[in-house]
């Protein structure tokens, strides 16, 4: 039985209930689909990851998929065609829709292949913007005591405007003290 493969409108209607607004991203059919004859099984799959406006987000992107297309050539299957959608509206991360249709020696193990290689991918992610947050706040902390105490070659905010905040607080105190001092009489 030779395989049947789908026209982007189809797998539009197929596979997705809501109207995302979802661009077709990657179109690949392997050599090996013109010529294969026999039982084919297809995968549909999505995930998350960086939103767009950060910079490698389209490499991540790609060495993920490119990933999961390599597990799946994994004991004895072949690619046949590998589709994938990406849905940038969301504004704190990129949706990708990846269907991939391949030879089934084996039966539907596809499937099993995905999830665990996903979740590293989040937590490989995560670790990654928390390592970037502490180098951040950490650059921050030592920016604030520069400007503040000041250098070698310059004097800091603490130097210089020290004794004129010690002098405002002392009016400030004293203009709230004094009527207090006056209804005590």
């Amino acid at each position: 039985m030779m395989i049947d493969l789908l026209d982007d409108v189809s797998y539009r209607k197929l596979f997705t209930a809501e109207e995302a607004p979802w661009d077709l991203v990657k179109d690949h059919v392997y050599p090996r689909a013109s010529t294969y004859n026999g039982p084919a099984e297809n995968c549909l799959f999505t995930f998350k990851l960086l939103p767009e406006q950060l910079p490698g987000h389209d490499w991540i992107a790609n060495k993920v998929i490119d990933a999961l297309a390599s597990e799946m050539t994994k004991g004895g299957r072949e690619m046949l065609e590998l589709k994938v959608w990406e849905d940038k509206s969301p504004t704190w991360w990129t949706n990708y829709q990846v269907f991939i249709v391949y030879t089934d020696p084996g039966g539907a193990a596809a499937v099993q292949v995905f999830r665990p290689m996903v979740a590293h991918v989040g937590v490989i992610i995560a670790a990654a913007l928390i390592i970037l947050f502490i180098v951040a706040i950490t650059f921050l902390i030592k920016e604030i005591n520069k400007l503040w105490y000041g250098t070698e070659e310059q004097p800091g905010l603490g130097e210089t405007l020290g004794p004129l905040l010690m002098m405002m607080v002392m009016v400030m105190m004293m203009n709230v003290m004094m009527p207090m001092m006056e209804e005590a009489k």
